[in-house]
């Protein structure tokens, strides 16, 4: 039976500002899928080996369909995220300013998420390391993982 975590997660990522190296260290501690109960956010992680294929789906280990996915390889290569307000095959590269990007986190699925081919996502022989949330619905400004989107 996997643990069950509930997490605040507007809590957990203010005590880490500007620490790359967040995704790949949950990851690894937690070593696997660590979700809530339907009530509260969601959260698991995870690994992949890539493979070069597009429209791979990652579905091992998910169990839920999120409203947010990282993922950043062991490289040197940018970590990559999006959310369930992007449309269409768009992410964000993260610590750049730049423009959504196609082709890295495809979709986002009943049970997992899609990436394509690009290397900060999918290239054959590199370890990635993903995290996944999922709000609880709620609407709450605190306690919970709120997804959206301005202009400006």
């Amino acid at each position: 039976m996997k643990p069950t975590l509930v997490v605040s997660l507007v809590e957990f990522f203010s005590l880490f500002p500007g620490k790359p190296w967040l995704v790949p260290l949950l990851a690894l501690l937690l070593g696997g899928a660590l979700s809530t109960s339907a009530q509260a956010t969601q959260f698991a992680s995870g690994s992949y080996t890539g493979n070069g294929a597009d429209n791979r789906a990652i579905t091992g280990g998910v169990g839920f369909q999120p409203d947010v996915v990282i993922i950043k390889s062991n490289t040197a290569q940018l970590g990559v995220m999006r959310t369930a307000t992007m449309v269409g095959d768009a992410s964000k590269e993260l610590s750049a300013a730049t423009a959504f990007q196609a082709n890295r986190i495809q979709s986002l699925d009943p049970g997992g998420f899609t990436v394509g081919t690009n290397a900060q996502v999918n290239s054959s022989g590199v370890t990635y390391y993903w995290v996944a949330f999922r709000d609880d619905g709620m609407g709450q400004t605190s306690d919970c993982l709120l997804c959206g989107q301005w202009s400006g």
